[in-house]
């Protein structure tokens, strides 16, 4: 199969376009029920919520195909999210061990 040169690397198949249209609906849903997390003062499942939601962006941003330029951009985005996927998660990991 020849590369189109119009075509981002990495372009997505139907598969793979449908996994990143979940992860986009998954993660706004995310994005709303940590808000509503945070205003019932209910750290527990923050956080549980944040680990999911930077699990699913740095996954989305692996799927995310991109042009040379901003390729550098979604790999940096993505690298933020594992980082803050880890420190929600560590976070989770000592509170659920105190109950």
């Amino acid at each position: 199969m020849m590369n189109d040169p119009h075509t981002p690397p990495g372009s997505q198949t139907g598969q793979a376009s449908r996994a990143r249209a979940d992860l986009i609906t998954s993660t706004s849903r995310l994005a709303f029920e940590i808000e509503a997390a945070e205003r019932d003062d209910d750290r527990l499942t923050e956080l549980r919520l944040r680990v999911r939601y930077h699990t699913e962006m740095a996954e989305l941003m692996r799927l995310t195909p991109a042009w040379a330029a901003p390729v550098a951009r979604v790999r940096d985005n993505r690298c933020g999210h594992l980082e803050l996927l880890s420190t929600y998660a560590l976070e989770l990991a000592q509170l659920e061990g105190q109950g």
